[in-house]
């Protein structure tokens, strides 16, 4: 895979979203206290501000709800934001199209890889 890009800053705080990523799985957040489910990883619900939540796993399925094509670097690529099938967040994240140009619907699926030693995550198109 020819990739350059610069890597995430990977803070402490949600280091459990990391190592699930590093185990090929896909986590959101449940806050204990409220119910609430949310994406991205954060250190507090962002309804009720607990710090008490857990880690579920994710199917790594969904839609495309939109897209755009990053030009202006030394690889083109594909960026979405992907209605999860879960259906309570969005994700914004690369998306691996191999050649065909996407379409506002398209199914992907989370694809995980390694680059400079750092697991990673993308969507790609089904």
């Amino acid at each position: 895979m020819s990739l350059r890009t610069s890597l995430p800053f990977k803070s402490a705080e949600i280091k459990d979203f990391w190592v699930g990523v590093a185990n090929k799985k896909l986590l959101a957040q449940e806050c204990k206290n409220c119910g609430e489910k949310f994406f991205p990883p954060s250190n507090h619900c962002p309804k009720c501000l607990s710090k008490d939540f857990k880690w579920f796993s994710l199917s790594g399925k969904g839609k495309l709800y939109s897209w755009t094509h990053i030009l202006y670097t030394s690889t083109p690529h594909f960026v979405g934001i992907i209605d999860i099938e879960e259906g309570f967040s969005r994700i914004i994240s690369r998306v691996r199209t191999d050649g065909k140009i996407p379409k506002i619907g398209d199914r992907v699926e989370v694809s995980f890889f390694v680059f400079e030693n750092e697991p990673l995550f993308e969507f790609k198109l089904i």
